[in-house]
């Protein structure tokens, strides 16, 4: 049993089924999103992930907390890295970020802008 009062989710060979919060709580998966997404609207930053095809944005286990991407700009950098520039609709408001490729980490805020594509 978990610290939320539930077992753990389902998992892989890679994984736990196991969240830990910030203050060390061992949470089940649909929890710790729940848990995320308060942070994620109280904190106005997040630290999520592109989905593999570009157009999701995820936590680690796969919920998904945008559907709603729009990739304004893909490029490389002299070592071969990638980075995508995105925006995506999240709690009502605009958010922009980078990632650092699809299925790859992002970092994003919030923003004052009204539409995707202004």
């Amino acid at each position: 049993m978990l610290d939320c009062g539930h077992n753990p989710s389902p998992h892989s060979e890679i994984s736990t089924g196991i969240a830990h919060s910030l203050d060390g709580r061992r949470l089940c998966y649909d929890c710790a999103f729940q848990e995320e997404v308060r942070q994620y609207k109280q904190e106005n930053r997040m630290i999520a992930y592109l989905s593999d095809d570009g157009r999701r944005i995820t936590n680690w286990p796969g919920y998904t907390i945008s559907a709603q991407v729009f990739i304004l700009n893909e490029s490389r950098d002299n070592f071969g890295g990638e980075r995508i520039y995105l925006r995506f609709v999240f709690d009502d408001s605009i958010w922009s970020g980078f990632a650092m490729g699809r299925g790859m980490y992002l970092r994003a805020k919030r923003t004052k802008l009204i539409g995707l594509y202004a």
